[in-house]
């Protein structure tokens, strides 16, 4: 996890709930989905990458999958 995800905070909510706090919480979780979602740059550690497919097939330009072991790159 990127460090701007873990600084992540999700308001708080009031004792009664107001069509402004539900519009704020949408717009908040909105962002995070859209942060989430958004292609960057990766950094880790480890990577640990489970079920990965041992096929091509099915697969879009782009994916990766295990050539006997060998990471390959759909093209």
């Amino acid at each position: 996890m990127n460090s701007d995800a873990a600084r992540i905070k999700i308001s708080k909510a009031p004792d009664e709930y107001s069509a402004e706090f539900v519009d704020r919480l949408s717009a908040e979780l909105d962002n995070v989905l859209k942060r989430m979602l958004s292609p960057g740059v990766v950094r880790a550690h480890k990577l640990n990458i489970s079920q990965i497919p041992t096929s091509a097939t099915g697969l879009r330009v782009g994916d990766v999958w295990s050539n006997s072991g060998v990471l390959t790159i759909v093209s």
